[in-house]
């Protein structure tokens, strides 16, 4: 795994490339598991502590999450496969978020919002749909459908 960032001096642009990261080492704060492989590339353009325009793009590769529970849906294990997220500025700290997966599985789909809070990632807000397929019994061929609609803190 590699991870190659380019900052200006003063802060104007950010760049970077990732190359085969671990998500579990990524994300060891979620309240589940997940394994696999994120790449991607990004580039924005920062003033002081705004995000003004940019845009990045992630390749999952054998994205794996374990116990998941959300409601009814609780899943011991589960393949979500393969897809991309994309993540572009809308407007000043204002991030658009779509996210495409399909596994053995699950498929994912979701789109929303993250509101950048540059003095503390934490408190950035979100706001995302997601549309969950699930192709394992017991609920094989059901579409869950939920919103995931808070500051960051109060998901991890």
């Amino acid at each position: 795994s590699d991870l190659n960032m380019k900052f200006t001096y003063p802060l104007k642009e950010v760049l970077f490339k990732a190359y085969s990261l671990d998500v579990s080492r990524c994300l060891q704060e979620f309240p589940f598991k997940v394994k696999g492989a994120v790449s991607g590339h990004g580039n924005f353009e920062v003033n002081g502590r705004k995000i003004e325009k940019g845009n990045a793009r992630f390749d999952v590769n054998s994205l794996e999450v374990d116990n998941l529970t959300f409601g009814i849906l609780d899943l011991k294990s589960a393949n979500f496969g393969n897809g991309e997220i994309s993540v572009s500025v809308k407007k000043r700290n204002l991030l658009n978020i779509e996210i495409n997966l399909s596994g053995r599985d699950v498929d994912v789909i979701s789109t929303g919002i993250l509101r950048f809070n540059s003095r503390d990632f934490s408190n950035s807000y979100v706001n995302l749909n997601f549309k969950l397929k699930v192709k394992k019994q017991p609920f094989n061929g059901k579409t869950f459908n939920f919103k995931l609609k808070g500051r960051l803190m109060e998901f991890l």
